[in-house]
């Protein structure tokens, strides 16, 4: 399965922009590849918006239905390491222009 979505991202304000309609599905599986722990339970998701594309990040990797996320350290957030009861990561502040890209084929 290919799995392709231009999104923006915004830490600030909370939201979601896709550039074009997407089928739910891929929607889903997409925010669970960018969004650890169900972060984006967070944000909004933005409709019949214009999106400003400045230096989109290019992500292309794996991707496994059955373990969807891995930490590879999207700039929009930064982990920590820590075995503590609290969440290890942390949102970093601005607008991130993001061109996801995965297939199940390796």
């Amino acid at each position: 399965m290919e799995l392709e979505i231009k999104a923006q991202i915004d830490t600030i304000d909370k939201t979601i922009k896709i550039e074009e309609d997407i089928n739910l599905d891929k929607l889903f599986k997409a925010v669970k590849v960018m969004f650890p722990e169900e972060l984006w339970k967070q944000f909004t998701l933005k409709v019949n918006t214009i999106i400003n594309w400045s230096n989109p990040i290019i992500i292309e990797k794996p991707y496994n239905p059955w373990n969807p996320y891995q930490p590879y350290g999207e700039p929009w957030i930064t982990y920590k390491d820590t075995t503590a009861d609290i969440p290890n990561y942390t949102l970093n502040p601005g607008t991130y222009s993001v061109n996801l890209k995965l297939s199940d084929n390796g």
